[in-house]
């Protein structure tokens, strides 16, 4: 049975990385980046992987991480769950 990746441990560690990251995305016009979204984006991309994933490979591909990829992975979250792209328009409103 394959096992679940752990990166939930690493979360505190990496909070000024992932504040970093999202301050980035706001430079680069994309105000409505979270700390969450960057974070789940980053740990779809090892989602499937068979063998456990190190820290430092976990930290590579938040310091690479591309608006593209970030906006990729957002669409096809949105096309999985329509609901939730207008569920906190909604309350809002």
């Amino acid at each position: 049975m394959k096992e679940r990746q752990q990166f939930d441990v690493w979360r505190e560690d990496l909070k000024p990385l992932l504040e970093s990251k999202s301050e980035e995305f706001r430079l680069l016009g994309y105000e409505n980046v979270t700390e969450e979204d960057i974070w789940d984006c980053t740990g779809s991309q090892f989602q499937n992987e068979k063998e456990f994933v190190r820290l430092h490979r976990f930290v590579n591909a938040l310091l690479s991480l591309k608006p593209q990829t970030y906006m990729m992975w957002l669409t096809v979250k949105a096309y999985k769950n329509p609901d939730a792209l207008f569920s906190s328009d909604d309350e809002e409103n």
